[in-house]
This record gives structure tokens, C-alpha cells and sequence, in this order.
């Protein structure tokens, strides 16, 4: 039974032991990616463990080009988190916001001791985020600095299989349509995951939703032409058209176990004896016993969770009927299914008078409860926003606030059945200073029709008045937004 069906059977002890002394260890895309997203430790504890396999190391063409692809991409998400942390943390917005206040209510609030008793820790804090985003890769880095790309291009260079012509993508494109149609593993999922579109790379025409069926196509072409005995495949992609996933409607989803349609195949169209799969923290566990390396705790804890996050990104996202107001919070909440797991998700009631640019004027109001159930997709796309931000409270739901609704307010267009509700469209607003003479453009939405304003982000200008003090002048459309609507 084993030897006719090996997908259905997890390997045994010597089996195991079988693999990790002979076994090639085949790498996906996302785990060249990860090391932009480790911290420093975990990141050299796993190019150790790399290191280590390097002579039975193999790379597919297309994990490579995904790699190159998106390496820029990847290390711009990581330096945007300092950016976000200074927004955060940041003593001179907190000092504007507790002076307008001061200024209106001056006999009743006086923040300048408090203000003088956090600046220090404030810039200290500063301090630490600034040394700490020195040293990170950026961008512009090539191999002199940038140590993951010098590290893969030493490991690597006779490594890489070779890729496709176009006559064999197109081929691969067609069958991978009737394969995604039955289901067939892997990559039935990216079409929704990764999207749909094509992208050029050396004189041939890729389609972006067939890429792990091209990655595993060559995986299967090498294993053949090499007469591969023993495969480890390492990907840090979760999702059912790789891993066999049960679903039970009250709990969590749970890995099984590699897809045993994958086993079958590579075993009965390339020869191999033993196949597994390895996601990167359980590929780290077993390398400190099998490989008696070092491996930390913190650094499996620190690799487990870069994973989550990066699921949660590129999960499927399903949204229930499931609505409620948390009184508790003053918010509302709703439930969704990620990757067919239950998620919390929670707005302030604030929140949506604010970016709605509602009365507030009773807490049991229903304005606010009516706007937010007529404004169904753009809270449905600040969900996703917030998701890709992975914006998460610490009671563990996503949190929808007004960065997320600002970043699809301009995207989308939202109707009712009685006609258009208030749409934020972008303007550069012009403001006069109403103690001296300095005037200031910043960016705001104007909600139409209502045509009131509602600023991105308070400013204050060179006079350094508070920005309570500044009055409208006039409005112009950003040039974007003019170009979204066609004026340009």
C-alpha cells in the first residue's frame, strides 16, 4: 500500500533520516524572500542551515526570477515599518495635538509638564528606530551591502535550473488552465492570491497565475533528468493547493501534511523514492537535531511568525453576515473568513464619523450605523488594506482605521440604491495662518457632494502657530485625482 500510494503515508523515522543525509532540498521563491524579513539572528541562522545543505541545494529558474522580481518590492515593505513607527511615535505630533486643545480649553488643560516628562524618552526612542533603519538593507544596495544577495549569489550560482522557452510556456499556460480547472495542485489558488496578468522577462511572455505550476513543472523536469531518489521541497507558501488542509467549522484549520497528489506525481513522473515538503520553522526544528546546528528558540519563534504574517497578506478573504456594534469599544465589528478561518474584524464608531463626515452628535445614534452598512465596499476594501498592513489589535482583531479608508477612498466608487453618497475626492487645500501672514497647501479630501473637508493629516507651517489657527482658503483637485477623473 505504501509503495502504491506514498502521498497518503507520512515518511518514516529512517525514512526521515534517509532524506536529510541524501536528500536535494529544493527551494521556493518566498524562502529567498524571507530573508529580507528576518531579524539579523534568525536571518544567519538560517543561511547556516543553507549553508550547511548548499551541496544538495537546487533552485527552480522560476523561484529565481520571482526572487528578483520582487526583492525590491520586499525590502521597501520592511523600511516602510520604520516610517510607520515614527508616525506612531512621534513627540512633535503629539505636542501639535495636545496644544490645540491647550488653546481652546486653556484654563482647563496646561500639557507643557507632561510634554517636558516624555520628550526625552520620545527622542530616545527616536534615536534607537533611526540607528536601528541604518542598518538595514536598502534598496539601492547591490552585493557589497546587501548581505542576503551576496550570500544566494555565492550559494547559488551552479544552483539554478534553466528556464522555459516561450513555445514551452505556452504549453504550460494552456495545461495549467485545464489543471486549475480540476483543482489539480499546485497553484489553483493564485489566480485569486497573485491576480491575473502577464509580464515579460528575456524575450518570453509569462502569465503570473502559473507560476508555481511552472515552478513545480520544473521541479519535476529536473528530478527526472537528474534521477532524483530523495526530494525535500521548502516553500513558505501555506495554502491548500500545496498542503493538505482540514477545515472544522468551530476551530482552527490544521496541516496534514504535504498534498498527496503532489508525492504521486513526482514519484510516478520522475522517478523519485521519497518526497516531503518542509515549511521554513519546522525546516530550522529538524536542522538543529539533524544537522546538530544551533538554531534558537527565538529565532524558529521569529520565523514562524514572519509566516503568519505573510499568510494573512496573501489569504483569502471571505466576508460574512455576521455584523454587530461592541459597545464596549464604541465600534463596530464584523466577521470574516480567512483562508476559511474566523476573523475578527473592528472599526470606531469615531472612525466613521470622521472619514463620513457625520454629526456625532449622540453616541446612540444611527447615522453612523446606517453609513456604515451602506458604505458595504469600502469597508469591505479597508479590510483588505488593512490586512496587507497587517493592522491587528491586541486582542487579536483587524483593526479598519483611517489609514485604510483613505488608501480606497480614491480607488473605488460607492453607490445606493437613492443615488451617490458623500465620495472623498482629493484636493490640495490652501490654509492662511490667522496670526500673521503664512499660508500652507496640504492634502485633504473634500466629500462630495457634501463638499465638506476632511484633512489627511494636521500640519502646522513654518510660523509654527497651531494648526487651530489656520483657516481655508481655497481648494484645487490634485493632479491624481484629476487624472482619475479623466481632466488630464
Amino acid at each position: 500500500m505504501r509503495d502504491k500510494f506514498p502521498g497518503y503515508y507520512r515518511p518514516t523515522d529512517d525514512e526521515f533520516d534517509q532524506l536529510w543525509k541524501e536528500g536535494w532540498f529544493v527551494l521556493d521563491a518566498n524562502i529567498l524572500l524571507n530573508l529580507y524579513r528576518y531579524q539579523e539572528k534568525a536571518r544567519d541562522e538560517f543561511m547556516k542551515v543553507l549553508e550547511t545543505l548548499a551541496p544538495r541545494i537546487w533552485v527552480p529558474h522560476q523561484a529565481v526570477l520571482e526572487y528578483q522580481r520582487n526583492r525590491v518590492t520586499t525590502i521597501r515593505e520592511q523600511l516602510q515599518k520604520f516610517r510607520d513607527v515614527r508616525k506612531l511615535v512621534n513627540f512633535t505630533t503629539l505636542q501639535n495635538s495636545l496644544t490645540q486643545y491647550n488653546n481652546r480649553l486653556r484654563s482647563l488643560i496646561d500639557p507643557t509638564q507632561f510634554l517636558e516628562s516624555v520628550k526625552r524618552p520620545y527622542d530616545a526612542f527616536g534615536a534607537h528606530i533611526a540607528e536601528v533603519e541604518g542598518n538595514q538593507i536598502k534598496v539601492e544596495s547591490d552585493e557589497s551591502n546587501d548581505p542576503v544577495r551576496g550570500f544566494l549569489d555565492t550559494l547559488l550560482p551552479d544552483r539554478v535550473g534553466p528556464a522555459f522557452t516561450q513555445e514551452e510556456l505556452d504549453d504550460l499556460h494552456e495545461e495549467g488552465a485545464a489543471r486549475y480547472n480540476r483543482e489539480t495542485p499546485p497553484g489553483y489558488v493564485d489566480p485569486a492570491k497573485k491576480g491575473i496578468y502577464e509580464y515579460d522577462w528575456a524575450g518570453c511572455t509569462y502569465k503570473r497565475e502559473f507560476g508555481d505550476w511552472i515552478l513545480w513543472k520544473q521541479v519535476l523536469n529536473w528530478a527526472r533528468e537528474r534521477k532524483m531518489q530523495n526530494v525535500v521541497f521548502v516553500t513558505d507558501d501555506r495554502t491548500e493547493d500545496w498542503w493538505e488542509i482540514t477545515k472544522d467549522e468551530d476551530g482552527p484549520a490544521k496541516t496534514v501534511g504535504p498534498r498527496p497528489e503532489l508525492a504521486a506525481e513526482i514519484c510516478a513522473e520522475a522517478g523519485v523514492k521519497l518526497f516531503y515538503m518542509y515549511q521554513p520553522d519546522r525546516l530550522m526544528e529538524w536542522a538543529r537535531t539533524k544537522l546538530n546546528l544551533v538554531v534558537a528558540n527565538s529565532s524558529i519563534d521569529e520565523i514562524r511568525d514572519v509566516t503568519e504574517r505573510e499568510e494573512l497578506r496573501e489569504a483569502s478573504i471571505e466576508f460574512t453576515d455576521q455584523i454587530g456594534t461592541d459597545f464596549d469599544h464604541h465600534a463596530f465589528q464584523f466577521r470574516i473568513l480567512v483562508n476559511g478561518e474566523s476573523r475578527w474584524c473592528v472599526i470606531a464608531i469615531e472612525t466613521v464619523q470622521d472619514f463620513f463626515e457625520l454629526s456625532g452628535e449622540s453616541l446612540r445614534s444611527t447615522e453612523e450605523w446606517e453609513t456604515f452598512r451602506a458604505n458595504e465596499n469600502i469597508i469591505q476594501a479597508a479590510t483588505r488594506e488593512a490586512i496587507r498592513n497587517l493592522s491587528i489589535g491586541p486582542d487579536g482583531r483587524i483593526v479598519i482605521g483611517m489609514r485604510e479608508l483613505r488608501a480606497v477612498s480614491g480607488r473605488r466608487s460607492h453607490t445606493l440604491s437613492g443615488g451617490m453618497i458623500s465620495m472623498p475626492v482629493m484636493y490640495t487645500i490652501d490654509v492662511a495662518c490667522e496670526d500673521c501672514d503664512c499660508k500652507k497647501a496640504v492634502h485633504a479630501h473634500k466629500l462630495m457632494p457634501s463638499g465638506a473637508h476632511s484633512v489627511q493629516e494636521e500640519k502646522v507651517c513654518s510660523c509654527q502657530h497651531p494648526w487651530g489657527r489656520h483657516k481655508y482658503v481655497r481648494d484645487t483637485k490634485s493632479k491624481a485625482q484629476r487624472k482619475r477623473d479623466g481632466e488630464i
